[in-house]
């Protein structure tokens, strides 16, 4: 963990391809954090951009030398491990993380900081109207069910990009070393005490989101695989089910050819319950692999990103 002083508040931001938004981002997280009156940190973690994000924000810690942290990744980890990297380098009683697209407006940021000063270890932004493309939208309330359904608690609670943590939590999602971090997963693992509060959402005012479809079906997959049980025991029931049906199957014929004494006309019944049971099989095999796959990643390797460098 860095060793920079001592701050009320230090703010994460992951940077992908967003050269256009950074500086007006940043001004407008100064302005809104001068009238707070508080001292902060923000810490940007350029996740390996293909654009001059870099750059951008080197004449942005130009500007506002002494509050700013710059951390350049050495290859794109993805925004959960930017965050992840991020973390490593505050020190401050409040952490807050917010997306690098000016979609979670800056000046909304005292609603959650007046919010967790009401006793909550995490507060998310809560938006009544998102202004994301249909498969966002669409990707944020399967993402939110399948928590509900691993975490169970507060059925109610919304997560998004945009919240506060305590100190104390930050220090706890620290300690993981989850080749795949999910922070909202790592989050409610650790504690109930978590609070939503309306913030306001604007549409993307630069480019294009970096969050496409294949990115949300990733994180998805990511969030069932490594934080719940549900995919194996899915296809246990699914292999119960085709045993009952085979063994039904199988009575049926066997019945057919004792009792009856007609035989099955063709091989058509028996191929098409091999063909059901080599598939069930596969299926199986695939999240055992998988399984075992990521239980491999996680005894072998140790932190997923490299820093090539920080300006502090």
């Amino acid at each position: 963990m860095s060793d920079n002083i001592y701050t009320d508040l230090a703010i994460v931001i992951p940077v992908y391809n967003s050269r256009d938004s950074l500086e007006e981002l940043s001004d407008r997280l100064v302005q809104t954090l001068s009238v707070i009156d508080k001292s902060y940190r923000l810490i940007f973690v350029n996740d390996a951009s293909s654009d001059d994000s870099f750059s951008v924000l080197k004449s942005i810690k130009a500007k506002y030398s002494k509050n700013i942290t710059l951390i350049n990744l050495a290859k794109n980890c993805g925004q959960q491990h930017a965050l992840m990297c991020g973390f490593n380098f505050c020190n401050a009683e409040f952490v807050v993380t917010i997306d690098d697209d000016l979609q979670n407006p800056p000046e909304e940021l005292p609603i959650l900081l007046s919010k967790i000063e009401m006793g909550a270890d995490a507060v998310y932004a809560k938006y009544d109207d998102k202004k994301d493309l249909w498969y966002k939208n669409l990707g944020s309330i399967f993402i939110r069910k399948l928590n509900n359904r691993i975490f169970g608690e507060n059925k109610t609670l919304v997560f998004s990009s945009y919240r506060i943590m305590r100190r104390s939590l930050v220090e706890e999602i620290r300690r993981s070393s989850t080749h795949y971090p999910y922070i909202s997963g790592l989050i409610r693992s650790v504690t109930s005490n978590i609070e939503n509060v309306d913030i306001r959402h604007h549409k993307r005012k630069y480019g294009k989101s970096n969050y496409s479809l294949p990115k949300l079906i990733e994180l998805s997959f990511n969030l069932l695989v490594n934080y719940s049980s549900l995919p194996l025991k899915i296809t246990s029931y699914i292999g119960l089910a085709f045993s009952l049906f085979s063994f039904i199957v199988g009575v049926f014929f066997l019945f057919k050819q004792i009792i009856i004494g007609q035989a099955p006309a063709g091989w058509t019944s028996l191929i098409v319950l091999v063909s059901f049971n080599n598939s069930l099989l596969m299926v199986l095999l695939y999240f055992f692999g998988e399984y075992i796959s990521r239980i491999l990643k996680e005894l072998s390797f140790g932190r997923t990103y490299r820093i090539s460098e920080v300006i502090e």
